[in-house]
């Protein structure tokens, strides 16, 4: 029973980091993508 609850929990928290980690890219693409339209606009 202390094992599944484990491994449950293990699960549960790399969701959460897949989530963080996939927000975290989002943000980063996001960024890059408005620098470069703010590049392609100045030229």
């Amino acid at each position: 029973m202390k094992f599944t609850r484990k491994f449950f929990e293990s699960v549960y928290y790399m969701k959460f980091n897949w989530i963080s980690l996939l927000i975290e890219t989002l943000n980063t693409i996001q960024t890059i993508i408005r620098i470069s339209s703010n590049d392609m606009k100045s030229s």
